[in-house]
């Protein structure tokens, strides 16, 4: 998606498989962090948090402007950027460290599959303090009669969809980023679940990001698109 606007609001990408709990990622979790050493030479252990057991929570290997990380808990694998070079590049790298995490722990059976792309857009409110939703999205949000949709002040809204090969979410909600900026953020999250084996990783990819894209074209309105390719709407 990003490589389609010069103003895209992507902020996050990131690909999850969860797998049944195995000990090896704590046992030879060293050797992996020695294998992608020189692409992510920091290190972020996480914090205790109550009620989570520490197993469950992420080790994030970072790379030097903390764009990019790999992550290991005892059940999941992440690769995650917020430097989006678009899908065919994305895929590429993931694959490389997906291929180092498979050769180092040999797990090739999984629980879920998840690819995610969360995007920000920046809001500005009318005079009246209201949002003018129509200027971002296509999506109709007049619930009754006496609940205006020209008068939103905020948004939280969620809904999943059962697709061919997997569901995909919706979370449209704002949101305020560090030092104010107020934005309208749209997290899409495609999934599948099952006995998933990684033979079916690349197909698995390339139908989320097919799903993914298409909802995100058809929801962002004309108006955003404009300024998406740089425009001033």
């Amino acid at each position: 998606m990003a490589g389609l606007y010069k103003n895209a609001p992507l902020v996050n990408t990131a690909f999850e498989s969860r797998f049944f709990g195995d000990l090896s990622i704590e046992a030879r979790r060293d050797q992996f962090q020695r294998a992608i050493r020189a692409d992510f030479p920091k290190l972020y252990v996480p914090n205790a948090a109550l009620g989570t057991a520490p197993a469950l929570q992420h080790y994030q290997f970072r790379n030097d402007d903390n764009s990019t990380r790999v992550s290991l808990a005892v059940n999941s694998f992440v690769y995650a950027t917020s430097s989006y070079a678009g899908f065919e590049s994305f895929k590429v790298e993931l694959e490389k460290y997906r291929r180092l995490f498979s050769e180092h722990f040999g797990i090739r059976s999984f629980t879920r599959l998840g690819l995610r792309y969360t995007n920000h857009l920046p809001i500005i409110r009318n005079d009246s303090g209201a949002i003018p939703l129509s200027k971002y999205v296509t999506a109709s949000l007049k619930v009754a009669k006496e609940f205006p949709s020209e008068h939103i002040n905020d948004v939280s809204l969620g809904m999943s969809c059962k697709m061919a090969g997997g569901d995909l979410r919706l979370l449209m909600q704002t949101e305020q980023r560090d030092g104010g900026l107020e934005v309208l953020s749209l997290d899409f999250d495609f999934s599948r679940r099952g006995a998933l084996d990684s033979d079916e990783i690349p197909e698995f990819l390339e139908t989320a990001h097919k799903e993914i894209e298409a909802l995100f074209l058809d929801l962002i309105s004309e108006d955003y698109k404009e300024i998406m390719r740089g425009g001033t709407k």
